[in-house]
């Protein structure tokens, strides 16, 4: 029986992001889970990553038998947080991928595309979120027209990343667990030159895609191909 799937949005993003995914790998059988992290549906500006990371285990808690975990951008620092014995393969899509101890934002800022994290609006309430334009131009210029719509109707997420600006990564799940990492060249969130290197010194294997920053929405098929290959070889 292969893995299942369960799959971590980005920041100020949701579940949503991963429709077309989960239908892909069900209709070739494969169990698929796309989660929606209290960051970005509780409204509370104190919770962050490790909130996050929490959330994931008590999902991975429900699932029997072993499990590939997906994490795309900001969605990488929530699976490295949430390591947990289920998980046989991670999956880093164009994600961030600190190491244990290493305070995220330290390494998101500097990763950081010119202008992306510009764009990034702080409200008065301490929650962000990210304008259409920089939605669509930063993470998504790829989008297939026929989904513009769609998204947009989904979209304008806000997000907390709580009031522990110094809290690190507890133990890297990357440290013990095999991972992948997808190198998406024509990112425009993430430098892909960032994500060659941590593909090279912290991942067990790579692949490169020319995709924009969310591969799942402009290049599902790609998605679906290596995720399911990946189920099927941790299966149980």
């Amino acid at each position: 029986m292969a893995a299942t799937v369960v799959l971590v949005h980005g920041a100020s993003a949701g579940s949503f992001t991963w429709r077309n995914v989960v239908k892909g790998l069900e209709e070739r059988g494969i169990d698929a889970v796309a989660v929606d992290l209290p960051s970005c549906t509780k409204n509370d500006p104190t919770i962050g990553f490790k909130q996050d990371a929490a959330a994931v285990r008590a999902t991975l808690d429900g699932i029997e038998g072993p499990v590939v975990l997906v994490g795309n951008s900001y969605g990488g620092v929530v699976i490295t947080e949430a390591a947990h014995p289920a998980v046989k393969r991670l999956v880093y899509q164009a994600a961030f991928m600190p190491p244990t101890g290493v305070v995220p934002l330290s390494e998101m800022q500097p990763a950081a595309a010119p202008g992306f994290m510009e764009a990034i609006k702080f409200r008065d309430d301490m929650l962000s979120e990210l304008p259409e334009d920089a939605t669509f131009g930063f993470a998504m210029q790829q989008l297939p027209p026929d989904q513009v719509e769609w998204v947009r109707s989904h979209a304008g997420v806000l997000m907390s990343f709580g009031t522990d600006m110094e809290a690190s990564i507890t133990r890297a799940a990357w440290d013990d667990t095999p991972s992948t990492y997808v190198v998406c060249t024509e990112d425009r969130a993430i430098r892909p030159e960032m994500q060659r290197e941590w593909a090279k010194t912290r991942a067990s294997d790579s692949v490169e895609w020319p995709s924009d920053h969310c591969a799942q929405l402009s290049h599902p098929d790609l998605v679906v191909d290596l995720l399911a290959k990946l189920a099927e070889e941790n299966g149980a």
